[in-house]
């Protein structure tokens, strides 16, 4: 049993001693040890003995038989690279002279001494790379983060105002409708005031030309009246006394009794307000036809004016007290309110304000529902990042707006105008974002210019490099903190 044991540690420590073994191939050479004879690792129809292994001279198809030489052009050498991290290097690579270790640190794919073992320090300064890596990783997570927060806020912020301006656009259609149903009582109305004013007008003359009569009449019996007191005064003043003619005398004494209550009838205020009454009503029926008139130009002139608050005027004063006579006062009274609790004016007033305001909150509305319709990738990242990056490469400063312009800029300041923001893309596999800028300046002689930006991670932004692989069609990458992901992160 312990003799078995012995033989075993052996062999197996004749496997590790050979070199270029990776520790999943190991199996392999321990059988071949045992039994004498190495079966190629992918080719098992060809066998060698054991002892042309590693004997500098390529025996099997795969390389196997030569994991420690140079012999085989498609080997592999293993290299340990104890305490960092283990690695394989061409087999060509070996006893070359060259220590290689960037993937050798051990200096095992050369003869002992040749290239001392450099794994310790190696582990070290590749632990402080992580580390700086991580922290850069991590900072730019947390930025990536807040912008994150940002574009959610600001999402929901222009979902909040979509519903606020939609809520309120309906609010308004509604008392739109009921201005509007107001404002067609008041069509009614008019068309009733209309045909009040044609009636009015026709007994308006008719009152006027009924004074006109009454006055000439009264005109004609007072001068008649006048006419016959000149002959009774001249008669009173001449008769004479000495005839005593009863009549003649009764008839004297008959007008100066007359003239004396004559003269006091003319000074009677009840008389005097009498004709100051038929003046005043003459003249106030002649002020009513002439503002019929006026409001009816005003019907036939500029558009903004309504001549139906005009009519309301004319009717206030002088319809309703002077014509509800004709037309009965209740009538006329029904149809000019209507049932409104609101003047014309208010009513045409409160519908222009509204028509603005619609037109204004579906402007708004059609400018955010097409902003909240753009795709700014994953999680909106892009809503929020309203700034530029400029950097200089070359012989030509680079502009790019994120979600507007990418533009080249010259030394004298020419800008031409690379392409515009059309799209960003993710790449889940890769945890890459790209962005498409198209509809730039035409090339002359050439195509539309357009660039796809590839974002890396980083604290800063700043665009690193700039090529042209066809006539103007660029590829830029951009450092971002929106580039940054967990699956960057290293192990230690």
């Amino acid at each position: 049993m312990h003799l078995n044991l012995y033989i075993f540690a052996l062999i197996l420590e004749a496997v590790v001693a050979i070199r270029g073994v990776p520790p999943e191939n190991e199996q392999y050479y321990l059988s071949a040890k045992a039994n004498g004879f190495f079966t190629c690792i992918d080719n098992p129809d060809v066998k060698i003995p054991w002892d042309r292994v590693n004997d500098n001279f390529c025996d099997c198809p795969d390389g196997s038989d030569e994991p420690g030489t140079a012999a085989c052009e498609n080997g592999k050498f293993y290299c340990q690279n104890t305490g960092f991290q283990s690695n394989f290097i061409p087999s060509w690579m070996v006893d070359d002279g060259v220590c290689d270790y960037d993937v050798c640190c051990d200096g095992s794919d050369e003869p002992n001494g040749h290239c001392e073992n450099k794994c310790i320090e190696m582990k070290r300064q590749w632990d402080e790379k992580v580390s700086n890596h991580n922290e850069l990783i991590m900072a730019g997570l947390n930025i990536k983060n807040r912008i994150l927060q940002k574009s959610s806020e600001m999402k929901q912020a222009l979902e909040l105002s979509i519903e606020s301006l939609t809520e309120e656009l309906n609010n308004n259609k509604n008392k739109h409708d009921f201005l509007q149903k107001e404002r067609e009582k008041f069509d009614e109305s008019q068309t009733f005031v209309d045909s009040a004013f044609i009636s009015l007008e026709e007994k308006v003359d008719n009152l006027k030309n009924t004074i006109n009569q009454k006055s000439e009449i009264l005109n004609l019996l007072l001068g008649k009246v006048s006419h016959l007191e000149q002959i009774l005064k001249k008669m009173t003043g001449e008769y004479n006394h000495n005839f005593n003619d009863p009549a003649v005398k009764l008839a004297a004494q008959s007008y100066l009794n007359y003239a004396a209550g004559e003269e006091n009838a003319i000074q009677d205020p009840s008389f005097q307000d009498i004709l100051k009454e038929i003046s005043f009503f003459s003249k106030e029926i002649d002020g009513i036809k002439k503002e019929m008139k006026i409001q009816g130009t005003k019907s036939q002139g500029a558009h903004d004016e309504n001549p139906f608050e005009g009519y309301l005027l004319v009717l206030k004063s002088a319809l309703l007290d002077i014509a509800s006579s004709f037309l009965g006062v209740s009538t006329v009274h029904d149809n000019i309110k209507g049932q409104s609790d609101m003047s014309l004016s208010e009513i045409e007033r409160g519908l222009g304000i509204l028509d603005l305001r619609n037109k204004e909150i579906e402007r708004e509305l059609k400018h955010k529902n097409n902003e909240n319709s753009v795709y700014y990738g994953p999680d909106d990242i892009l809503r929020s990042m309203d700034g530029c990056v400029i950097s200089h490469i070359g012989s030509y400063d680079y502009k790019l707006c994120w979600k507007g312009n990418l533009e080249q800029i010259s030394s004298d300041g020419n800008i031409v105008k690379i392409g515009h923001f059309s799209e960003i893309e993710f790449d889940s596999s890769l945890s890459k974002y790209t962005i498409e800028y198209s509809g730039g300046q035409r090339c002359w002689n050439g195509p539309v210019r357009r660039a796809t930006a590839e974002i890396e991670c980083g604290t800063n932004e700043n665009i690193l490099v700039v090529t042209e692989p066809e006539k103007c069609i660029y590829n830029i990458k951009v450092v971002s903190p929106i580039g940054c992901f967990e699956r960057n992160l290293l192990d230690v």
